[in-house]
């Protein structure tokens, strides 16, 4: 690839050294070109230049369940008073 790059460099001693991005903001900040033209260029190299925004879904994560099972019955009896208390004495279904 060296190599090449050498033989670009004799063959065509005044090439843009640059990337493809850097050509473009060349051509942009030149104001001996086009308006039209730096305008192309400046649309044509702004989206290598700042990350464009995308939709990102967020997902919730699940709800923490507590497994009833593995309490007592006195633990049960408390923790069904105290839903009765937070919900009004509404029945707390079994």
């Amino acid at each position: 690839m060296q190599v090449m790059a050498e033989k670009l460099k004799q063959a065509v001693p005044d090439a843009f050294e640059g990337d493809g991005v850097a050509y473009m903001q060349s051509v942009y900040r030149d104001p001996s070109f086009s308006h039209e033209l730096r305008l192309d260029a400046a649309a044509k190299a702004a989206r290598f230049e700042r990350p464009t925004l995308a939709a990102v879904a967020v997902q919730q994560p699940p709800r923490a369940r507590l497994d009833l099972s593995e309490l007592t019955a006195g633990e049960r009896d408390q923790l069904i008073g105290l839903l009765r208390k937070v919900m009004g004495a509404r029945p707390v279904p079994p």
